[in-house]
């Protein structure tokens, strides 16, 4: 039982090391690259993103 908690254990820390990882890269890109940054603002101001933002928001914060 142990074997398993510790498997589990490193999948986390390998899953959690990507998305730090990948969090990093995109900021980096979002500050460097600079149609990146337009893509991300102009993403940021479509109307119909902020209709869908809460759908994919609510079960988010409600399942966690």
């Amino acid at each position: 039982m142990s074997n398993v908690y510790e498997n589990k254990k490193k999948i986390d820390l390998l899953v959690g090391s990507i998305f730090g990882i990948a969090t990093i890269v995109f900021i980096i890109l979002f500050f460097t690259n600079d149609s990146f940054f337009k893509w991300a603002f102009d993403r940021h101001h479509n109307i119909l993103s902020w209709y869908i933002r809460p759908v994919f928001i609510i079960p988010i914060v409600f399942f966690a």
